[in-house]
């Protein structure tokens, strides 16, 4: 049943839809570009890391994708570096993905729109061997994953 408004011909939500794929879209990218770092084997966030806007990034995903009537997951992958031994490095790397995972939470993320995986050295950040690129294998990223309801 559609209720008529009066002198109301016609109605076109295309603008509506593509601002609303924007802000999704855009939020997504930023996530995406995101890398919190940690020092060497550790797992505790920097407390000079300013997380805000990696958490309302997310908030945002969240609204436009229920907005559009999408699912959405970040994915959240710890990483570590090659030195010592790789079980060590894939401890390491989960501890670091649940870290972030567990700071989400706290601020107020629900829960069921994450998911935190170590992937050790196997998935590095980086290819280069000079320790100021090597850094970004101490670190923890994030893929954006969206599917209709």
């Amino acid at each position: 049943a559609v209720t008529m408004i009066p002198g109301v011909t016609s109605y076109n939500d295309s603008e509506v839809t593509d601002t609303d794929y924007q802000l999704l879209n855009s939020a997504k990218n930023s996530i995406e570009r995101e890398i919190i770092l940690f020092e060497i084997d550790s797992s505790v966030l920097d407390k000079d890391r300013d997380m805000d806007s990696v958490v309302n990034n997310i908030r945002n995903l969240i609204s436009s994708a229920d907005t559009l009537n999408k699912y959405t997951i970040v994915h959240i992958i710890g990483h570590s570096d090659s030195s010592g031994f790789e079980r060590h490095n894939m401890l390491l790397s989960q501890d670091r993905a649940n870290s972030v995972f567990n700071y989400f939470i706290a601020n107020g993320i629900p829960q069921q729109y994450l998911v935190s995986v170590g992937v050790g050295s196997n998935q590095p950040v980086t290819q280069e061997t000079s320790e100021d690129k090597l850094r970004l294998n101490r670190s923890v990223t994030f893929t954006v994953e969206l599917r209709g309801k």
